[in-house]
């Protein structure tokens, strides 16, 4: 009676493709929506330029922040 056996194998497992630091990804809303806008909330004038705020990324169709 065999209880263990050497079966073969076959060929290496293929490799997963290979995802580099530099390729975009899409930014996708959890509502499925693809659509965003870039918004800058509390600016402040000094000597007439514009300075601070705190940049956001916002979701067109829910208006989700998305950053």
């Amino acid at each position: 009676m065999k209880i263990f056996s050497v079966i073969d194998g076959g060929d290496k497992p293929k490799a997963y493709r290979k995802r580099y630091k530099t390729e975009p990804e899409p930014l996708i809303c959890v509502c499925g929506s693809a659509t965003s806008v870039e918004v800058k909330t509390g600016r402040m004038i000094v000597d007439g330029k514009i300075t601070g705020g705190v940049k956001q990324i916002l979701c067109i169709d829910c208006k989700a922040i998305l950053s």
